[in-house]
C-alpha cells in the first residue's frame, strides 16, 4: 500500500462529494450513502492513513479495510486525527471508504481480488 496513497500536496474537502488530494480532484458524487461533510473528512484522513499501513506491501482491498476498520473499532476516529476534539469527523462505512479507495485509482497499490 505505502506511498500510493500520500497525497502529492494539500488536502482540501470542498464539500460532502468534492476534494482536493493533493493535485488529483476527487470526486465523491456517485457514493449516495454519503450523509455528511464530517464523514468525507474522515475518509481523507482515512485515505492518508492508508500510507502508513504495511508500506510497500502488496495488499488486498478487503486486508486493507479490515485492518483500517479494525483501528477505528480499537481506538476510534482519534486513530487518523489524533487530538483532534472539534467534531468534524465522522466514521464513515466500509461501502463509503472502499468506492474513495477506488476513485482515487492509485495505481498498482493493491492486488488484484
Amino acid at each position: 500500500v505505502g506511498s500510493a496513497f500520500k497525497p502529492n500536496g494539500k488536502v482540501v474537502v470542498r464539500s460532502k462529494t468534492s476534494v482536493s488530494y493533493g493535485n488529483v480532484e476527487l470526486d465523491l458524487s456517485g457514493v449516495e450513502q454519503l450523509v455528511s461533510k464530517e464523514q468525507t473528512n474522515a475518509i481523507t484522513l482515512a485515505l492518508q492513513r492508508l500510507a502508513l499501513l504495511s508500506p510497500g506491501s502488496k495488499m488486498t482491498i478487503f486486508q486493507v479495510l479490515t485492518q483500517l476498520n479494525a483501528l477505528f473499532d480499537q481506538q476510534g476516529l482519534d486513530t487518523i486525527a489524533p487530538g483532534h476534539f472539534d467534531g468534524s469527523l465522522a466514521r464513515p462505512r466500509t461501502f463509503e471508504l472502499a468506492a474513495a479507495v477506488n476513485r482515487l485509482r492509485a495505481k498498482g497499490a493493491f492486488v488484484q481480488l
